[in-house]
């Protein structure tokens, strides 16, 4: 199968640390009188034996001491991890000394050391930009293609299956026999004559001309094998429609890059490489409407449900808009539903995504 490239759209942010203020002014920042926090007090409640409330106190945190000035500094220096020295502090002897003069066993200590660290550093910000890319992706990636030398039950079809199928692709395309030759056929089988060798062979692999852009298949489970064989395979026989299998990373270049969205920034939480791609083309032979489709186990249902709602929602939503249709759609399955469960919720979509 002659399968195009995939042209989609592929969500890219990018970040970008800006330093606000080259010309950092540390002895400025040290005077801010903001850096001088306040704890949240930790109150202690006690009770009595059937539980009533007796009084409530607050805990001292452990760091409210501070042994001396020059301990102090060399604390600020060693959580800083390298990138601040005792000797750069010192060139603020006097602003840090009149913090430290402030501090008491109810201020934030850790809080405000952290705060004097950040006073020596240049002010920095994020620009996070978010960008639409467009995309052409291969299903094949021929020169990685191995055969195998074995079958070890994750590989579909058969071996001789495999070799039927090939075969019969190499068959020359035979025309259709003429009424008048059919009409002496159907003369001579009343006769009681074998008449096999004479009729064209029907294909025992119809499926060949809608999947297989490669042979054997190399799945990842028996799921992906049944759902394929046994499942999707007979609802699409007779439409126009072809199904190709995606789920080997080594061989695909469509892999979809996924985001979880916090707040109002993206967070990259991995590369997606769907299993199932099911198509139909246009008459120029160029690809119209792809149906992606996930076969998930209960065990792997978990961990994949951020990428699932990255997909049925941004993915789709953001290349049907550049595409300006209905390009792209998302089918999940999951093997807690039955085999007939899956056939209808496929079925389902076949009908409403391709309007068959």
């Amino acid at each position: 199968m002659q399968v195009p490239p995939i042209d989609f759209y592929q969500l890219k942010v990018s970040y970008e640390t800006l330093i606000v203020d080259e010309a950092n002014d540390p002895h400025a920042r040290l005077q801010d009188d903001t850096i001088v926090v306040k704890s949240a007090p930790s109150l202690a409640h006690r009770q009595d034996m059937e539980g009533k409330h007796i009084d409530s106190f607050e805990l001292e945190t452990n760091d409210a001491e501070v042994p001396s000035f020059q301990w102090w500094l060399q604390q600020i220096a060693k959580e800083s991890f390298g990138t601040l020295t005792v000797t750069q502090l010192k060139t603020c002897e006097i602003e840090l000394r009149s913090i430290y003069d402030q501090l008491t066993p109810k201020h934030d200590h850790q809080r405000i050391r952290s705060l004097i660290r950040q006073a020596f550093a240049p002010l920095r910000n994020f620009q996070v930009t978010e960008e639409v890319v467009p995309k052409q992706a291969t299903l094949l990636q021929i020169e990685k293609l191995i055969s195998p030398i074995e079958d070890n039950g994750k590989y579909y079809p058969s071996q001789q299956a495999v070799q039927e199928i090939v075969n019969w692709d190499n068959r020359p395309t035979k025309e259709e026999l003429k009424p008048e030759v059919m009409a002496k056929i159907e003369e001579l089988k009343a006769m009681g004559i074998d008449v096999s060798a004479l009729k064209p062979q029907s294909d025992p692999y119809p499926e060949r001309n809608q999947t297989y852009h490669y042979l054997p298949y190399r799945f990842d489970s028996k799921l992906e094998i049944d759902y394929f064989s046994t499942e999707i395979l007979p609802l699409i026989h007779g439409k126009a429609l072809e199904l190709y299998f995606n789920g080997d990373d080594t061989l695909t270049e469509f892999k979809i890059n996924c985001y979880k969205k916090h707040g109002t920034q993206w967070q990259y939480i991995g590369k997606y490489v769907p299993d199932f791609l099911l198509l139909s083309r246009k008459e120029n032979n160029e690809i119209d409407k792809i149906i992606i489709i996930e076969t998930k186990g209960e065990g792997y249902a978990a961990k994949f449900a951020e990428r699932r709602e990255f997909m049925e929602t941004e993915f789709v939503r953001k290349n049907n808009e550049q595409f300006g249709y209905e390009r792209f759609n998302f089918l999940y399955l999951e093997d807690t539903l039955s085999a007939e469960q899956r056939r209808q919720k496929t079925l389902v979509a076949i009908n409403n995504f391709f309007n068959l």
